[in-house]
């Protein structure tokens, strides 16, 4: 098959691929009930569809876009079954170097909605989405930006990536183990102008104070006043408009990271 040829046909397999897709998902949309058997088969077929490496980047966010329109096929197994699909579409599109913002951001958006609709998470692969999260924004916080298409480049990677650590972490205790405060606090330190970025990593922190022994500290050192100090009051006296102490990232990070160190 010739070059041309080959991307012709792969051009042809991309808008079929789309189609069918979107079969799928108004099918979805209108609760279609599939036998059983066509479930299973279903679910099978999208996962190895949406698995494929070298399917386009704009096909897995589209296939990725109605997987919580999927039924729950197994009602006793605990977490989603499409847990394994999102980590394999992201791990190994990462492994391979192919990993692109907008299926990053969209594996985690699409599973934060199939939470809401309570699919909750597996905690074997919430585990490894967190090793692998782990590894993209470290990565991605040492990363030289070399002119602004780059630099949008890394700032939606560590924007989805601290969305990933928040959301697991608030999810699940047990993930806490796999996330490295150095990492945290190295891409807080690149990311002082990017508030969400930052903020995710501040969540995190806190959570990872909760343990016993920081928690003292914190009470001891008068750490829950410093939080309330920094909180948005409606002040009567000021006419009811909202005033409050506005802290500057470094002391964030200060105030974040000492009971950490």
């Amino acid at each position: 098959m010739t070059e041309q040829s080959f991307i012709g046909w792969s051009a042809i397999r991309d808008e079929l691929t789309s189609n069918l897709y979107g079969i799928i998902k108004n099918l979805l949309r209108l609760q279609f009930k599939f036998r059983y058997d066509d479930d299973d088969d279903l679910f099978t077929t999208i996962a190895f569809s949406l698995t494929d490496i070298t399917q386009s980047d704009k096909l897995i966010i589209y296939g990725l876009s109605f997987l919580h329109l999927m039924p729950i096929l197994d009602r006793e197994q605990y977490g989603s079954p499409f847990d394994g699909v999102i980590l394999k579409i992201l791990r190994s599109r990462w492994d391979t170097n192919r990993l692109n913002p907008g299926v990053w951001a969209k594996g985690h958006s699409q599973r934060m909605r199939m939470l809401t609709v309570g699919e909750a998470l597996n905690s074997g692969k919430s585990a490894q989405l967190t090793q692998l999260t782990t590894e993209v924004i470290t990565h991605y916080a040492d990363w030289s930006v070399n002119d602004h298409q780059e630099g949008e480049r890394r700032v939606s990677f560590l924007q989805t990536g601290s969305a990933w650590l928040r959301d697991l972490a608030v999810n699940n205790m047990s993930n806490w183990s796999c996330i490295g405060t150095d990492t945290i606090r190295n891409t807080m330190a690149f990311s002082r102008d990017d508030p969400i970025t930052y903020g995710n990593c501040v969540h995190v922190l806190c959570l990872l104070c909760l343990e016993e022994k920081t928690s003292r500290m914190i009470r001891e050192d008068k750490g829950i006043d410093e939080i309330i100090d920094y909180l948005p009051i409606n002040s009567q006296e000021n006419g009811g408009r909202l005033t409050h102490h506005t802290p500057s990232p470094c002391t964030i990070n200060t105030f974040a990271t000492r009971y950490i160190l």
